[in-house]
């Protein structure tokens, strides 16, 4: 059955058809959102959702922060996944560490290492094969030399020939002789090849610093070569599961658990503790004070003794440095989950800019046209040329239009007319 179009009523189109074309085009793409930059995280294109298969999309919130979010719930009808959102630095720093154990497995070591054997082995014999190859070369050159001095004694050839003859044939046993030398030397001191397992093996030894150097372009190609599936499935409690699969090792799983729900692990007092609890916890053993977690987590004021208060009520213990004590294994488990040094509850002290969308709108409205006018205009509604102007006064955090226009002008992205200018300077004269 035939529906009419959202934005165009003339139009008519089979959801069926659109929702499999959709999931094509998904499914092809190589990146998330376009505001996105394949550079904005590494596992964009690598992880799936571990319910419908589909390939986590990246967002931004109003705070900066990226999350890793199922692209399915968005589908209108097709909604039988869930759908899940994660935090994308929580999501790459277990990956990093998953893969980093994976390296460090004496089975992967022992394949790398027998490759880079094998690898080595067939490079010599190749050079033994060119040291042959080049003796008889040379061999030949002195036969084919002696017979053309015989014809010079014959007198079967001239000696203007015989001498182009004899430059060409010194040519070709210098480079010869200089090919075989170069083969003799790498063949008794080594070459670059030579030390290939000890550059692979250091390299493994140094994966956590080569992770870190890396760009997200880089660490994703690293990743299609050697993972097989990696898969992000949410669970019931608000929590995910993610699952990795590289060629030729066993599956590893980690448990994400939401920040606010309670871990449910460690023995007696430890059971409620969350995610927030532990990142609270762990700067405490770092020695800082409620004060300097307050301003490193970026609490709201007395937010830290708040969070000490929630501690104590679901430990039961009111000494503080006990509890670290007794969470410790707690903490260095779900280390890679703390968001230690990130702000809890702080919105960005930056504004965010205005797109290019809203300029040309804000442009348009600044000359005093309605937003009925800017609208057939630009060819949408009105609503959504007012949805535009609300998105621009958000991000710029002003409440009126006129205050909008005057930011914008004073940052040289708007030209405003004179009389324009006027009425504003009047209505706000700062």
């Amino acid at each position: 059955e035939l529906v009419r179009g959202a934005h165009y009523d003339q139009r008519l189109f089979d959801p069926d058809v659109y929702y499999a074309v959709q999931d094509i085009k998904r499914e092809r793409a190589t990146r998330g959102p376009r505001a996105l930059s394949q550079r904005d995280a590494p596992l964009l294109g690598v992880i799936r959702c571990g319910i419908c298969g589909q390939r986590l999309q990246l967002h931004r919130d109003a705070r900066g922060q990226t999350y890793y979010c199922c692209p399915r719930p968005q589908e209108g009808e097709n909604r039988h996944c869930p759908g899940l959102s994660k935090r994308a630095d929580a999501v790459d720093s277990l990956v990093a560490q998953a893969i980093g154990e994976m390296v460090a497995a004496p089975r992967l070591r022992e394949m790398v290492r027998e490759e880079a054997s094998q690898v080595l082995g067939d490079h010599r014999d190749r050079l033994e094969c060119r040291q042959k190859e080049l003796g008889k070369t040379l061999g030949e050159l002195d036969r084919q030399l002696d017979d053309w001095a015989a014809k010079l004694t014959r007198g079967v050839v001239s000696e203007k020939a015989f001498v182009r003859i004899n430059a060409r044939w010194e040519k070709e046993r210098e480079q010869a002789e200089e090919e075989l030398t170069e083969v003799e030397r790498k063949l008794e001191q080594g070459d670059v090849e030579d030390r290939r397992i000890e550059r692979v093996m250091s390299a493994l030894d140094n994966f956590e610093q080569t992770w870190q150097q890396m760009e997200a372009p880089r660490i994703r190609q690293l990743l299609l070569t050697m993972v097989e599936t990696m898969t992000l499935e949410p669970e019931d409690d608000s929590g995910a599961t993610l699952r990795i699969k590289c060629y030729y090792m066993p599956e590893v799983t980690y448990h994400i658990p939401h920040l606010r729900n309670r871990l449910g692990e460690g023995d007696g007092p430890l059971a409620k503790l969350t995610i927030t609890d532990l990142a609270f916890l762990a700067l405490r053993k770092e020695g800082k004070s409620i004060k300097e977690i307050e301003t490193e987590r970026g609490l709201k004021p007395n937010g830290g003794h708040s969070q000490v208060a929630r501690i104590r009520k679901r430990t039961g213990i009111r000494d503080l440095d006990k509890v670290v004590e007794l969470a410790e294994p707690l903490i260095e488990q779900y280390r890679p989950l703390l968001p230690v040094d990130r702000p809890s509850a702080k919105l960005t002290d930056r504004p965010l800019e205005p797109t290019q969308r809203q300029r040309k709108v804000a442009r348009l409205v600044a000359q005093e046209k309605t937003y009925r006018e800017v609208g057939d205009e630009l060819g949408i509604t009105e609503w959504c040329v007012s949805g535009h102007m609300h998105k621009l006064r958000k991000r710029l955090g002003v409440k009126r239009n006129q205050e909008a226009f005057m930011i914008l002008a004073t940052q040289g992205k708007l030209a405003l007319p004179s009389q324009a200018s006027s009425e504003i300077a009047e209505a706000d004269p700062t």
